[in-house]
């Protein structure tokens, strides 16, 4: 796969996610939020909405690999400090999985942890994307469009 430049930092580029049939079929993206902090969660499942996005919830490393398998989401956004599966594993678990729907699915990852280490472990881990918080609703809405190439502004 080729790699873009994007604020220093070398990510992948993405496949046509158009070809994934679930997707094709809904009518608005699915964002998976996998945030263990409630108020966080639903506050970007808020913002998410008003964009007019789906969203769906996962408060755990376990159950956003669950989720992602079986509803194939279109992007997510995934916290580092889970409990039971931290945002590492659950990334490297994406990432290789054997259905390249799931193993494509592009990855933002959010933290608080937003040195210059953990964004590189964050690339190594295979994010498409790491922004820091707290969140700048803003960066995290063009990154999604970047990624999906939707456009919602």
């Amino acid at each position: 796969m080729g790699q873009k430049q994007s604020s220093g930092y070398s990510w992948r580029r993405l496949p046509d996610r158009s070809k994934n049939p679930a997707a094709a079929s809904r009518p608005q993206p699915v964002i998976l939020i996998v945030e263990d902090e409630d108020n966080l969660a639903e506050l970007l499942a808020l913002r998410l909405k008003i964009k007019q996005f789906a969203t769906l919830i996962a408060s755990d490393g376990h159950s956003a690999c669950r989720l992602t398998e079986d509803l194939l989401p279109d992007l997510i956004l995934l916290d580092i400090m889970l409990p039971e599966m931290d945002g590492w594993e659950v990334c490297s678990f994406i990432r290789s999985h054997t259905n390249p729907q799931v193993a494509e699915t592009p990855i933002i990852m959010l933290s608080a942890l937003s040195d210059m280490t953990t964004r590189y472990r964050g690339q190594a881990a295979g994010a498409d994307a790491f922004l820091g918080k707290p969140y700048d609703f803003e960066k995290i809405f063009t990154k999604i469009d970047t990624l999906l190439d939707c456009g919602t502004g």
